[in-house]
């Protein structure tokens, strides 16, 4: 499906193991000691070592995100890949309009700029300073089955009439 897909190893995210050994820092606590921005950056640096490994683009994919279509082929000059939260605009304008749990760059200073958008201590501040991208001519909005979350699934979040009982899925 993917011709030339290749996987490497970097371990950067023990650090934000507990102390004690009992497993990650939830993100509250992480807030707490200072070091949600630092881990939110990791997203970027994971994007990074894509790039400088000679990747001509890089996906990063959060953990909890569920694909139902398939990674759409980006056109090479698009730089940017960004996925809408699909949320009430005041939620979005808590957490911002894209979602930094998918995203595709294909350009090191586009990661730059993202990273230089960071500010410490705003717990979701990763996803806010993707709003700089809103005009950019080089960003690409991903369609909406790139980017089924959880959060999606909670009234409150989303209006009914997008929730994800009204989503379905679509094969090539």
């Amino acid at each position: 499906l993917y011709p030339g897909l290749r996987f490497s190893l970097h371990v950067r995210l023990d650090k934000y193991r507990r102390p004690d050994g009992g497993g990650w820092r939830d993100r509250k606590y992480m807030a707490h000691l200072g070091l949600w921005f630092v881990f939110n950056s990791e997203k970027a640096w994971i994007l990074r070592i894509a790039l400088q490994s000679g990747a001509r683009c890089a996906w990063y994919v959060d953990t909890d995100v569920v694909l139902v279509t398939p990674l759409p082929e980006v056109e090479p000059k698009v730089k940017v890949g960004l996925a809408r939260h699909h949320i009430f605009p005041k939620r979005e304008g808590q957490v911002g309009k894209w979602n930094s749990g998918l995203v595709y760059f294909a350009d090191n200073q586009k990661i730059d700029t993202w990273l230089a958008s960071h500010q410490p201590n705003k717990p979701d501040i990763a996803q806010i300073a993707l709003t700089h991208y809103n005009k950019d001519p080089d960003m690409y909005e991903l369609p909406v089955g790139e980017n089924v979350g959880w959060y999606q699934m909670q009234t409150g979040n989303v209006p009914n009439n997008q929730r994800g009982h009204n989503m379905t899925c679509a094969g090539p």
